[in-house]
């Protein structure tokens, strides 16, 4: 018995409607897999643990202002990149600024990596919303963050710290504007302490 044109076209249909189905189900647990990786990203800065500046040989200054490094925040730019491997940090970090991967591996900060984000803008806006600093913004107290695009092999990052100095301090959130801001606002200096 042959199928009349009838069934054909009914066939036709479902298998249409299945692979329809199929692709809404796909993005829906996608929307929601990114909304979960999201949902937890804010630290309570105040709960972080205490550290001066003085206590390390290794000293990272902002803006000529000595201080600890409490959080590390990693990200990719765009749809499908992902950060490198354990095993290649060490060069990625230095990429940020030369003598990072010292400082952080003296410093031990707080790491978490985010997913991916769509543009600079909004990750900015993102750390300053889920890293909330004390008062205005961290000004008048001892916190500061600063959070922008970083390149690393040829692709965009995006990177923020969240640093505490010995004493209150004006500097506050600082957004870096392009990729080569990072030196200038950032050093990495070797103390010696006499002992």
């Amino acid at each position: 018995m042959v199928p009349s044109w009838i069934e054909i076209a009914f066939c036709c249909a479902s298998l249409i409607a299945v692979v329809y189905l199929g692709r809404i189900a796909i993005r829906r647990r996608r929307g929601r897999q990114y909304v979960d990786q999201t949902e937890n990203l804010s630290i309570d800065i105040e709960a972080l643990p205490v550290v001066s500046p003085t206590d390390s040989d290794l000293r990272l200054d902002v803006y000529g202002v000595p201080v600890v490094i409490s959080v590390l925040v990693i990200a990719p730019v765009g749809r499908g990149v992902i950060l490198p491997a354990k095993t290649r940090m060490s060069q990625f970090m230095e990429n940020l600024v030369p003598g990072m991967m010292e400082v952080l591996s003296s410093h031990r900060p707080l790491f978490r990596r985010w997913p991916e984000q769509l543009s600079t803008r909004g990750f900015v806006h993102a750390v300053f919303n889920n890293l909330a600093l004390p008062g205005d913004r961290g000004k008048g107290t001892p916190w500061c963050s600063v959070a922008g695009r970083f390149e690393s092999d040829g692709r965009h990052y995006l990177a923020a710290l969240v640093c505490r100095s010995e004493r209150p301090n004006g500097l506050g959130q600082i957004e870096i504007q392009h990729a080569g801001q990072w030196i200038d606002i950032l050093r990495v200096r070797r103390t010696h302490r006499d002992g």
